[in-house]
């Protein structure tokens, strides 16, 4: 009984890892749009998730791809997320960090929502890039479980942005140090990928 539960527990502290390090540029693109007036935080909501979503089922699909490839070499897909991060790190020291694009204005509801959703998929190349090597070396049982923790951390990084966004003097430390972090967590996915994948296994 209790081996279930730890696999279990560490199936969802994988996902909670994976969705952290490809979403903290995603908190702040967050915190823009619930600072602006012409967005409601409904809309805000929604076009989250609706972009999550698009990201999840596109990296599911990558991943049944990358089934074709033999098991044992699966896990070298871990090279990824490693290697978006250490191009942040690179880009972090050359200046240019991992500056977002404002978000768009938008006309009506639906049209807030598609506006927060495109730039939630825009953003999303580093979450396809950790998803799907993931992905690959899980069964869609377990797929599930990391796709119901996805949506309990995106409900989470919705209430942590609103109550940022009602707290001007700490967005700035947010910005300095956040830039810092995703390279790093990044690289952390990347080998906890190739190690669940045999890579390490002598």
């Amino acid at each position: 009984m209790m081996a279930p539960i730890r696999s279990l527990l560490a199936l969802s502290g994988s996902a909670v890892l994976v969705y952290a390090s490809t979403n903290v540029d995603g908190l702040f693109t967050m915190l823009a749009f619930f600072a602006d007036r012409s967005f409601r935080r409904f809309e805000v909501v929604l076009g989250q998730y609706l972009g999550a979503a698009m990201l999840f089922f596109v990296s599911v699909a990558a991943s049944l791809g990358s089934r074709l490839f033999p098991a044992d070499r699966v896990g070298w897909l871990g090279l990824i997320p490693v290697a978006i991060g250490l191009k942040k790190l690179v880009d972090l020291r050359a200046g240019s960090g991992t500056g977002k694009e404002a978000p768009p204005r938008r006309t009506g509801s639906a049209g807030g929502i598609l506006a927060v959703a495109l730039v939630c998929v825009g953003n999303g190349g580093d979450n396809i890039g950790a998803y799907t090597p993931q992905f690959a070396l899980h069964s869609a049982a377990e797929i599930a479980v990391m796709g119901l923790v996805f949506a309990l951390m995106t409900a989470l990084w919705c209430l942590i942005a609103a109550w940022l966004v009602d707290h001007p003097a700490l967005r700035g430390p947010i910005r300095t140090y956040g830039d810092r972090i995703v390279p790093c967590l990044l690289i952390a996915v990347g080998f906890l990928t190739l190690f669940q994948g045999g890579i390490f296994r002598i």
